[in-house]
Protein backbone atom coordinates (compact mmCIF):
# COMPACT_ATOMS: atom_id res chain seq x y z
CA UNK A 1 0.00 0.00 0.00
CA UNK A 2 1.50 3.30 -0.58
CA UNK A 3 -0.21 6.34 1.10
CA UNK A 4 0.56 9.85 2.13
CA UNK A 5 1.88 11.10 5.55
CA UNK A 6 3.19 14.61 6.01
CA UNK A 7 3.24 14.89 2.85
CA UNK A 8 5.81 12.34 2.45
CA UNK A 9 4.76 8.95 0.42
CA UNK A 10 4.52 5.72 3.06
CA UNK A 11 4.91 2.14 1.63
CA UNK A 12 2.58 -0.54 3.72
CA UNK A 13 3.59 -4.24 3.44
CA UNK A 14 1.31 -6.64 4.15
CA UNK A 15 -1.47 -4.81 4.02
CA UNK A 16 -5.63 -5.88 3.72
CA UNK A 17 -7.37 -5.74 0.24
CA UNK A 18 -9.32 -2.86 2.33
CA UNK A 19 -6.25 -1.32 3.28
CA UNK A 20 -5.10 -1.11 -0.36
CA UNK A 21 -8.13 0.42 -1.39
CA UNK A 22 -7.62 3.50 0.54
CA UNK A 23 -3.95 3.75 -0.68
CA UNK A 24 -2.86 5.87 -3.95
CA UNK A 25 -2.77 3.36 -6.43
CA UNK A 26 -5.18 2.97 -8.73
CA UNK A 27 -6.07 0.28 -11.13
CA UNK A 28 -4.75 1.15 -14.86
CA UNK A 29 -5.01 -1.55 -16.81
CA UNK A 30 -7.47 -5.17 -16.25
CA UNK A 31 -6.76 -7.87 -18.27
CA UNK A 32 -5.08 -5.98 -21.00
CA UNK A 33 -7.57 -3.19 -21.11
CA UNK A 34 -7.08 0.55 -20.37
CA UNK A 35 -9.46 1.88 -17.25
CA UNK A 36 -7.69 5.01 -16.79
CA UNK A 37 -6.00 6.93 -18.94
CA UNK A 38 -4.29 10.69 -17.73
CA UNK A 39 -3.37 12.97 -19.77
CA UNK A 40 0.54 14.39 -19.64
CA UNK A 41 -0.96 17.69 -18.24
CA UNK A 42 -2.35 15.83 -15.14
CA UNK A 43 0.50 13.68 -14.57
CA UNK A 44 2.75 17.02 -14.21
CA UNK A 45 0.31 18.42 -12.16
CA UNK A 46 0.34 15.71 -9.82
CA UNK A 47 4.22 16.18 -9.99
CA UNK A 48 4.30 19.42 -9.41
CA UNK A 49 1.71 19.21 -5.98
CA UNK A 50 4.27 16.73 -4.50
CA UNK A 51 7.27 19.54 -4.95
Amino acid sequence: MVREVNGALQLKDECTWTEEKQGLLQLVFENGKLIKEDSLTEIRERINRQL
